[in-house]
């Protein structure tokens, strides 16, 4: 989900809440320095542009400062910026405290000249100045206690999907060995004439093996990624008994390079799921190569120059794809880019990936 995406949740779920604290805060102030001798408007006036004048800075320190400086603890900075924004709004309301004095009351203007002027605008500059400063700490405080709660919470969910992976994955273990003796059982099985189905057999114990034996580190040689992807094409070209033309088309340079396990997989298998629904023709090119700025890309279309879109029937979402996706984000959280849409014409998905 990308940032505008996010800010407007954001604005939808918390606005009515934003909205109830702003209009509080005047209601406030307007009880704390109401002054009977002065019009209710004039008083209602200066106290919306007190709060007005604090709006910008609050947020400006919850969703700037506090994590650009704070949380990267250079509190210098962070403590040096928020005083400086607190004596910015304390200047900005000073000046239109008095000319709205100067404008509206000017024999009170000029009394204010004739006392100690120094005096009373110093006094009136640290009242004013601790008024925005408080909200400033208020805000870093607020922003970083809710912080914590959604780390929190989000921590709670993640070792709660944890645990339910694993208790998954220990329900639905089988020992190894037995699959690959009982691999090896059909095989024996299978007449010798049937070079085919012996083939098959071959592939998919090579399939299991890599599966069950090389996928369990973090990341892989891409060289064996490759190697299994030939190995899915070929059982997919005899499972669907496709008999188009499959062009693989590699770059050298990034053969030394790792990816996490089985990342290429799903979407050739997106691409043979679609391929003859939405192919007129049966081919389907994989490009895998490196970008300029050696990133890995993998793409996967069924036409050699891509047609304009056809509304009815064109989509760029795909539920089977919802776990890749997924995988994506936990492993390369912001280091990928995937591209994917589909109609009646062609078949589109590609993969853009910082693989370090």
């Amino acid at each position: 989900m990308n940032r505008v995406n996010r800010l407007r949740i954001w604005a939808n779920k918390y606005k009515l809440l934003h909205v109830f604290f702003w209009t509080l805060l005047v209601l406030l102030n307007l009880v704390v320095y109401f002054d009977e001798d002065l019009p209710f408007w004039a008083t209602t006036l200066e106290n919306l542009m007190l709060v007005a004048v604090g709006i910008v800075p609050f947020y400006f320190t919850a969703y700037f400062l506090v994590p650009n400086y704070l949380y990267r603890q250079k509190y210098a900075v962070f403590f040096l910026i928020a005083t400086c924004s607190a004596v910015g709004m304390t200047i900005t309301y000073l000046i239109y405290y008095f000319t709205s004095i100067y404008i509206f009351y000017p024999q009170e203007f000029n009394e204010l000249k004739e006392k100690n002027t120094f005096y009373k605008v110093t006094q009136e500059f640290f009242i004013i100045f601790w008024t925005y400063m408080i909200p400033l700490l208020c805000a870093s405080t607020m922003k970083v206690m809710s912080d914590r709660f959604r780390s929190e919470t989000k921590l709670k969910a993640i070792k709660q999907e944890k645990l339910n992976t694993e208790l998954n994955f220990l329900r639905s273990q089988i020992n190894p060995h037995f699959l690959f003796n009982v691999m090896n059982t059909i095989y024996f099985q299978i007449s010798k004439e049937n070079k085919n189905a012996r083939a098959l057999v071959e592939i998919i114990s090579d399939m299991l093996r890599y599966q069950l034996y090389e996928c369990n580190a973090p990341q892989v040689s891409i060289e064996k990624e490759i190697e299994y992807l030939n190995n899915f094409i070929y059982i997919n070209q005899f499972r669907k008994d496709f008999n188009g033309r499959i062009e693989v088309l590699k770059d050298d340079h990034f053969l030394n390079k790792k990816i996490a396990p089985l990342l290429i997989q799903p979407m050739v298998e997106n691409a043979f799921n679609y391929l003859d629904k939405y192919s007129s023709e049966k081919i389907m090119r994989i490009n895998l190569r490196t970008s300029e700025d050696n990133k890995f890309i993998l793409e996967i279309s069924n036409q050699t120059e891509l047609m304009p879109n056809d509304t009815e029937t064109y989509t760029n979402e795909d539920e089977g794809l919802a776990n890749f996706i997924r995988r994506l984000e936990i492993i390369y959280p912001e280091r990928y880019q995937f591209i994917y849409y589909k109609d009646k014409f062609q078949y589109y998905s590609k993969l853009i990936l910082d693989h370090g």
